[in-house]
């Protein structure tokens, strides 16, 4: 009986490693935009050789699918990689020999993984994501049914790095949410598909930032270096959606401006019950490793012969390291070395097969260093990485709001242009109307107060002299309406004065206070409207009884032969004045209205917020 159930386990465990080696990928890398005004990439063409490498060395070369277009420098750098260009046409095909291969799989009891990675241009247009290939666009429906709903794999991770790569994961961006905090429902392809998960750099900026010193986008470097076991911060062999996501992120921390520090977005597949300590990637039990105790910090630099940066790390004491190498070339290893006035760095070379310890190898003073880093990028990986920084890192996962997924500077400075037009219009209204009550208040106040003064010894008549006194009070509230309206600021210029002092240095600033001041600026203008009309109204039915009033007497009169009486024509004069009032007021409208009706045609605008 206990032979049996050993039986039963050995098998399980062989099926279980079997399915784990049933995994391919597919990565589709483009450099060229379809957008004329938005200048060609650089590197994405390199980070598809890059992401090749890496997942040869992780699932074997044979289960690697490479469609990228390299540029003349990138063709000269890999003269060995040949790959079919990014066009919707090869990805279609692609796509059909996965299905084929995957299905083979199942068919042979394996569960098949696929790593689909995306690197190069995307956006939005009407509401959907996309990305640019070198014919045509891949949009977030094209990615559902032409690519996801055709490849039976038990698990897909998705990687992408693109700008407003979140909306991919979404055929239509729902109407005017631009950002997904933590605690939101997932996008609707993660919902959709219980397999799949996806780890994201996005941007709202339209901008994929590259880094000459990597020779390669900054997110897909890192996303290479975690997954070649930089980020297993419990040194069990194996990647999680947590431990890839925190390394990006405690890599990237050190970049103080926010525009330009890549925003992640992971979520691990809904069928996964672990969450986010769901296995991204497994690290190879044999080949060539770099193994790194646990030790002090180390902060290293790892190069292939062409002096292309294959990965950084900068560990945790406390944390042991095995990192996944290519096989087959010299690499060069450089340390970093806090030194008492500088860091020194040290070089080593390592053996070109097998296992390598980091103590055991020889270092000397490196023989060649550029001449310094940029200041933008240079801060990268300057924070250790292990288990403590780890926690750190969760616990601000749990407690902040996820990368924002939108709102531009841009988008931010539209609105407040809008809101300075208004404001500076309703002030302009403000003061004209206030230097209008003066000159009715001030002169009449002048005039009324030396009558009373001249009549109030001349005569005892008390109901003159209290015509006088109203006329004068009347005058005096001019005045004080006058200067109220100088001294307090109208509500169209309290919104732009509070939107004025919002920080919007953040990505995530900006995607909390553009839609509630959005939000603010349609609520006005439609509570104005709805005031204007009820006034118009008002106006037009009470200035017709009064019309018709003053008719009715006038008519009385004539009919009695009698002389018309003076209130009949003041009635009827007062009447047809407040109907034309009251037909003006429903017609025109305040800056509030005026604004939101230009602000919210703004086709920019009208992208946001279409459902």
């Amino acid at each position: 009986m206990k032979r049996g159930l050993l039986a039963l386990c050995v098998l399980f465990i062989a099926s279980s490693a079997a399915a784990e080696r049933a995994s391919y990928a597919l990565i589709v890398t483009n450099n060229r935009s379809q957008s004329a005004s938005r200048p060609d990439l650089h590197y994405a063409d390199d980070d598809g050789v890059q992401y090749a490498r890496l997942f040869g060395d992780l699932l074997g070369t044979d289960r690697v699918t490479l469609l990228t277009q390299l540029d003349a420098e990138s063709s000269a750098l890999h003269p060995h990689v040949h790959a079919d260009p990014p066009t919707r046409a090869n990805v279609a095909a692609a796509v059909a020999r996965l299905a084929q291969r995957m299905a083979a799989a199942r068919a042979a009891g394996e569960r098949p993984i696929l790593y689909l990675v995306f690197a190069g241009h995307g956006d939005l247009d009407r509401g959907q994501g996309y990305v640019d290939l070198a014919d045509g666009r891949l949009t977030a429906s094209e990615l559902d049914e032409r690519v996801l709903a055709r490849l039976p794999a038990e698990r897909v991770h998705l990687i992408l790095d693109s700008c407003n790569s979140y909306f991919l994961l979404n055929p239509r961006k729902p109407g005017g949410k631009r950002w997904s905090s933590a605690h939101a429902p997932p996008p609707e392809l993660l919902s959709k598909y219980p397999g799949l998960g996806a780890i994201l750099s996005t941007s709202a900026e339209a901008i994929t930032y590259e880094w000459s010193e990597l020779q390669s986008g900054v997110f897909s470097y890192e996303v290479r270096a975690g997954l070649r076991g930089a980020a297993d911060a419990d040194g069990d062999g194996r990647i999680t959606y947590a431990e890839l996501s925190g390394f990006i992120r405690v890599a990237n921390r050190p970049i103080v401006n926010d525009l330009y520090r890549p925003k992640v977005f992971s979520r691990s597949p809904a069928a996964d019950t672990q969450g986010a300590n769901a296995v991204l990637a497994e690290l190879p039990r044999s080949g060539r490793r770099l193994l790194l105790d646990a030790a002090g910090q180390r902060r290293l630099t790892l190069r292939d012969p062409r002096g292309t940066r294959l990965l950084d790390l900068h560990k945790e004491a406390g944390t042991a390291l095995s990192l996944s190498l290519p096989a087959g070339e010299m690499l060069r290893l450089q340390e970093r070395v806090p030194g008492e006035q500088r860091p020194q760095v040290i070089d080593r070379e390592l053996p070109e097969t097998g296992d390598s310890s980091l103590t055991a190898l020889p270092g000397r003073p490196a023989d060649w260093l550029g001449r310094g880093e940029p200041p933008l990028f240079g801060s990268l990986f300057a924070e250790p990485f292990g288990r403590e920084a780890l926690a750190r890192s969760l616990a601000e996962a749990t407690t902040q709001e996820a990368p924002p997924s939108g709102v531009t500077q841009r988008d931010a400075e539209r609105l407040r242009l809008h809101l300075s037009l208004m404001a500076s219009e309703a002030r302009s209204r403000r003061v004209d109307t206030a230097a209008g009550l003066l000159l009715v208040g001030t002169i009449p106040t002048a005039a009324l107060t030396y009558s009373l003064y001249l009549n109030a010894d001349r005569t005892g008549n008390w109901i003159d002299r209290t015509g006088f006194g109203t006329g004068v009070v009347a005058s005096a509230v001019s005045l004080g309406i006058a200067v109220y309206f100088l001294s307090t600021p109208w509500s169209e210029e309290r919104l732009h004065t509070d939107f004025s002092r919002e920080s919007l240095t953040t990505e995530q600033a900006r995607s909390r206070a553009v839609p509630r001041y959005e939000l603010e600026l349609k609520q006005k203008a439609e509570e104005g409207k709805r005031g204007r009309t009820i006034a118009a109204w008002v106006e037009i039915i009470g200035g017709t009884i009064n019309a018709l009033s003053g008719a009715v007497m006038l008519i009385e009169d004539a009919v009695a032969e009698r002389s018309v009486r003076i209130a009949a024509p003041v009635s009827l004069l007062i009447g047809l004045g407040q109907v034309a009032f009251g037909l003006h007021l429903n017609s025109s409208q305040s800056a509030l209205e005026r604004t939101w009706e230009t602000y919210s045609q703004d086709p920019a605008v009208r992208e946001r917020h279409e459902p």
